[in-house]
């Protein structure tokens, strides 16, 4: 299933709520950029021993990057210009530091494969299957970390920490009986 991932929001006419007010870290004019989103599938019975081979192989946009920053109201209010003069509503403000949709990370791109015995018995089939996911062994980051934290701070969660990758390459065999 193909397709493309493209869309785009406005913002620009709220104007009772300041914490969506246009600035340079949050423009209130959004576009999505165009994100292919490939997939090639097909299967073919081989003309000896009664083999299927079947394979897929999808070419998929990376995750989004944000840098998501967490501000107090201590810090906001140091800064010698934009400071509120009052604490926030909130303790804290997490602001996306990054254009948004500027940064994604790399594709995934894998490719399974099937081969397949057919077995005709009376009354019935069977099929045995063999199958080969990722053979290509990626492990491209699917899910990574979005909170961003001050070059030298001390942190257990650095930004852009894959926390989900691609599965490994696996063999699954399976029997599928039909009467």
């Amino acid at each position: 299933n193909g397709g493309l991932v493209n869309n785009a929001s406005s913002n620009c006419f709220i104007v009772d709520n300041p914490e969506q007010l246009t600035s340079e870290v949050s423009p209130c004019d959004v576009s999505t950029p165009y994100q292919h989103r490939f997939r090639l599938n097909g299967s073919y019975d081989l003309p000896w021993y009664g083999l299927l081979v079947a394979g897929v192989y999808q070419d998929l946009p990376g995750p989004l990057i944000v840098a998501n920053r967490v501000y107090t109201s201590a810090e906001i209010n140091a800064q010698a210009t934009g400071a509120l003069g009052r604490p926030l509503r909130n303790a804290t403000r997490t602001i996306d530091i990054l254009e948004p949709f500027s940064m994604f990370g790399d594709r995934l791109r894998q490719l399974d494969l099937r081969v397949g015995k057919l077995f005709r018995v009376t009354g019935g089939r069977f099929q045995f299957n063999v199958d080969l996911y990722n053979v290509l062994n990626g492990s491209t980051p699917t899910f990574i970390r979005n909170t961003y934290t001050a070059p030298g701070a001390v942190t257990t969660t650095p930004w852009l920490q894959p926390t989900q990758v691609q599965d490994g390459r696996f063999w699954k065999f399976s029997l599928q009986c039909d009467f």
